[in-house]
């Protein structure tokens, strides 16, 4: 972590404003830290090729159908439309955040 992003991240969670993070403080960044991880792990799972960073419309289809909610292929690219915010076709990680916050 970069010096910059360490001072982001105590302005965020430093509730006293008095630079440092306390121990609730600590606590918050280790929740959000938790979070982080649940995210990841969810994402893997709709990733068809495991690494590749991107959930296509296929994998999409194939994580639906495990679950039971059978879709077809073109739901599946409209689904992706949605979030879709750099029109690829595939939704990456970050954009699979802005989805999950939504």
């Amino acid at each position: 972590m970069s010096h910059e992003d360490a001072e982001i991240v105590i302005n965020n969670l430093d509730t006293d404003k008095d630079n440092l993070l306390d121990f609730q403080d600590f606590m918050k960044l280790m929740e959000k830290e938790g979070e982080e991880e649940d995210l990841k792990g969810a994402f893997e799972i709709f990733e068809l090729e495991k690494g590749s960073g991107r959930i296509t419309p296929r994998s999409l289809q194939r994580v639906l159908s495990r679950l039971g909610d059978s879709k077809s292929y073109d739901e599946c690219v409209a689904m992706i439309q949605v979030y879709d915010m750099d029109g690829n076709g595939e939704i990456d990680y970050h954009e699979f955040q802005q989805m999950m916050m939504a």
